[in-house]
């Protein structure tokens, strides 16, 4: 069975040992208790209201309610080429997100007990949809928002039945690169990579041409964390 909670916590220790590295680098470490603690969100998660698929379930109850970590990291020059290596031609590496904010989930099963009072108030249609108050979830569930108006989801409504994990861009015709078939296979993919921040550009040395699909050649992953263990050891 997969563990939320350890997977977590392996995330946030990745990110914290990375502290040492040479160069420039910028952490976050915003990762909240499992939303069980919170009364409301422990009533809500049992209820019949909460719509969450079986699989993020879990996530948020026993993991955390809002899993937010990243890094980018600039290496100095002597680094570089042991980094293009492995990332050709890139001179920051980024990783990590902010995942399955739990709030944004509970907000949105409760709109139905509200609504009717904020279309009492006086307020402008864009204010309404930003704070997602008259949105429709539609075919995806948002898991972490990206830049460049894109959001890493899951597919609600897939054709093969399988509720991948992929990028969707927020407007137009909300395209969709699928990453995984299913969210676990997603967070274990995405942990053997270092959590590279999960859009198509960054992830493109680990997807199969054919299919598109993350797929990291072991060989090639060990080599990426061996990358930054021994980038923050020659730095201590």
């Amino acid at each position: 069975m997969f563990d939320s909670l350890k997977w977590i916590e392996r995330a946030r220790g990745f990110v914290r040992g990375l502290a040492g590295l040479p160069g420039k680098i910028r952490l976050d470490d915003s990762v909240q208790p499992p939303a069980k603690s919170e009364r409301d969100k422990r009533d809500w998660l049992r209820s019949k209201e909460c719509s969450l698929p079986p699989k993020i379930h879990p996530f948020v109850e026993l993991g955390s309610e809002w899993c937010c970590f990243s890094y980018r990291w600039s290496p100095p020059a002597a680094w570089l080429p042991k980094v293009h290596a492995l990332l050709p031609g890139r001179e920051v590496v980024n990783g990590g997100a902010n995942l399955c904010e739990a709030n944004r989930y509970y907000l949105y099963d409760g709109k139905r007990e509200f609504k009717a009072f904020f279309d009492s108030l006086p307020l402008p249609q864009s204010f309404l949809e930003q704070v997602g108050v008259t949105q429709e979830r539609g075919r995806f569930l948002m898991l972490a928002p990206l830049e460049n108006d894109r959001e890493l989801v899951l597919d609600l409504e897939s054709e093969d039945g399988q509720r991948g994990v992929g990028c969707a861009f927020t407007s137009g015709s909300r395209r969709f690169h699928r990453f995984s078939r299913n969210f676990e296979e997603f967070l274990t993919q995405w942990e053997s990579i270092c959590y590279a921040t999960p859009d198509p550009e960054t992830l493109r040395p680990w997807l199969d041409p054919a299919t598109g699909l993350l797929s990291p050649d072991p060989e090639k992953s060990r080599a990426l964390r061996t990358l930054f263990s021994e980038a923050a050891l020659s730095h201590a």
